[in-house]
């Protein structure tokens, strides 16, 4: 449970972190702070713009406050999955950084109806004739990563005492390094930070090709020995947003226990406050496998994540999950309706219910959803007021709404952009059919298409897409010769330990003895051949496309089964090469949100 003194507490320590910034002087930045009676310390940065004395040198002439709806400062946050078999999707997402960092440091020139005419040498090098850069060179960038674990939040997986594995991270900043080290980061403030013009004191980094391999290192660093359970979502909700994140979870009680919270996590706070700025564009690349497994915090949510069996849902569940019948064998019918003869035995058998599968649908096998609502990341990343009292932090009274940390300062809900490389076939998302060069279609282009009802449906609903091969399922869902998953595999329908594929694809080097490819694994998988693992896998990442969804203009689809192997791969440049198309979908909507 989150409590008003863990608020207001969270809200005097960004408070302070913002005022010690601001008394830095950075870039000029005049600290207001304002006294809000019976709500504790609200603090905001107003940026001056200097007159003749030009910014950040304490210029007097007429204040001319900056665009609100773009920026000249971007802020990056690398979400990455870090659970088994992501090691090869982590080294793409590192070979397509330099296409979503090089474009910012140094945008292409194009004429006046923004087709490219050329790439300069350099940031600084003109444009020639009538051209334009696209936008101006980014001068000011911070880079951070974290991953998707954040343990089992009270089960007993995923413990976080297990030190030889990364289960739980709290959505701090990581810094792991590939070799086992330590990724240098300015000041230790574990983020990375462009620089150029020194606006920073010390200054930042200079050296773009070192910027872009300490991104790299940080993005393979993250490694695949965190929690099998992926949470990105709540992972970047922690990080970004949440007002008072909390710094421990108990267990009390006999039976099953309650979970609760307790203390602030104010080593979190300090990173968010560092690495956020008042005014930036804030880009957020989320890449995971996986359907996202974000479960709620507090009460008996956990213990569904347990070792143990869970209990089992009324058989209407199965077909209906909304009906009011539907309920926990382990809790009862509830008024009006009769007690379910499949309660009789209340609990699957440990054949039935596998560890591995806890997170999929959840409201038609056990009567009970404990995953937090896609709603409230579509809230925490759109709108000015939330209440986190609320699994979807959705404003109902307003007595009980509180400023959205990462809007309090003003900026622009268009200022934040989230591009989401998840499991579903880019032969969904392209412009043209079968074209990976040809670009991944806009949020716009993909409501007109019916992408979303097609091939996401409605998670917080429990509607399932329509196009089969995006159906979250153990059972084979039909013939699907030549299909992006490679078709479906046989699965132990007895004993179900895991899900179709949603898509497929090469592996640049085949992987012997592959995890997915030992012996006893089904003959029939489409990533084997033999126990050589030839290609990697995806399931269909529905509760991530939903939020893009909701995110609208803000939000772009990629796909984590993007081509790797074609034949203009050999030009890591190259659009069809690895997640570069993806990258480049995120610029050209956050194009229009920079300064120019």
């Amino acid at each position: 449970m989150i409590r008003q003194a863990d608020l207001d507490r969270g809200r005097a320590l960004r408070c302070s972190e913002s005022a010690s910034r601001c008394a830095r002087n950075l870039r000029g930045a005049v600290c207001v702070l304002a006294l809000a009676l019976g709500s504790g310390s609200l603090f905001g940065c107003t940026e001056i713009v200097g007159g003749e004395g030009g910014p950040g040198d304490g210029g007097v002439g007429p204040a001319r406050p900056p665009d609100p709806l773009t920026s000249d400062q971007v802020d990056l946050l690398l979400v990455v999955d870090n659970s088994s078999s992501m090691a090869d999707k982590q080294v793409i997402l590192a070979g397509s950084i330099r296409s979503l960092i090089g474009p910012l440091i140094n945008p292409p020139c194009v004429d006046y109806d923004g087709n490219f005419v050329v790439q300069p040498s350099t940031p600084e090098a003109p444009c020639p004739g009538s051209s334009v850069r696209r936008f101006k060179p980014v001068r000011s960038m911070h880079l951070g990563v974290i991953d998707s674990s954040l343990a089992a939040v009270g089960a007993n997986q995923c413990a976080p005492s297990d030190t030889s594995r990364n289960n739980d991270d709290d959505a701090h900043l990581l810094v792991r390094s590939p070799t086992n080290g330590i990724v240098p980061t300015y000041l230790g403030y574990r983020f990375l930070a462009w620089d150029p013009d020194a606006e920073l004191s010390p200054q930042g980094m200079v050296d773009p090709e070192l910027f872009i391999q300490h991104a790299i290192d940080l993005v393979v660093g993250a490694g695949q020995i965190g929690c099998g359970y992926e949470m990105p979502l709540e992972s970047a909700y922690r990080f970004l947003v949440d007002p008072a994140p909390y710094a421990s979870i108990q267990l009390d009680g006999a039976g099953i226990p309650v979970a609760s919270t307790s203390g602030l996590d104010i080593e979190l706070l300090a990173e968010r406050d560092r690495f956020l700025r008042p005014n930036s564009l804030v880009g957020v690349v989320l890449l995971s496998d996986e359907n996202d497994c974000s479960t709620r915090v507090g009460a008996q949510d956990y213990a569904v994540l347990d070792a143990a069996p869970w209990f089992r849902g009324a058989s209407v569940c199965a077909t209906d999950p909304l009906d009011p019948c539907c309920y926990s064998c382990g809790l009862g019918p509830p008024p009006g309706c009769n007690l379910d003869p499949v309660c009789a035995v209340p609990k699957y058998s440990a054949a039935e219910d596998s560890v591995n599968l806890r997170c999929w649908n959840q409201m038609r096998r056990y009567g009970h959803d404990s995953l937090y609502p896609v709603a409230r990341y579509v809230n925490a990343f759109t709108q000015r007021q939330i209440d986190p009292s609320v699994p979807s932090l959705a404003v109902t009274k307003p007595g009980k709404a509180i400023v959205n940390p990462l809007f309090e300062s003003g900026r622009a809900s268009s200022l934040f952009v989230m591009t989401g490389i998840v499991g579903v076939p880019w032969q969904t998302i392209v412009r043209v059919s079968q074209d990976p060069s040809s670009g991944f279609k806009s949020a716009a282009e993909l409501d007109d298409s019916g992408f979303w009802g097609r091939e996401v449906g409605d998670p917080d609903r429990y509607e399932e897409p329509t196009d089969p091969i995006m159906i979250e399922t153990y059972r084979k869902r039909g013939p699907t010769p030549g299909a992006p998953n490679g078709g479906d595999r046989s699965i132990d329908t007895a004993q179900p330990n895991d899900l179709q594929y949603a898509c497929i694809f090469e592996l640049p080097t085949p992987l012997l003895n592959g995890p997915d490819c030992r012996p006893g694994s089904e003959p029939d998988n489409p990533v084997c051949m033999g126990t050589t693992e030839v290609a990697a896998k995806a399931y269909p990442g529905l509760r991530e496309l939903a939020v893009l969804h909701g995110l609208g203009d803000q939000g772009r689809v990629g796909s984590i089964c993007a081509p790797v192997s074609v034949p203009s791969s050999t030009d890591p440049a190259s659009m069809s090469f690895g997640y570069n198309a993806a990258m480049r979908s995120m610029i050209d909507r956050i194009a229009s949100s920079l300064a120019r």
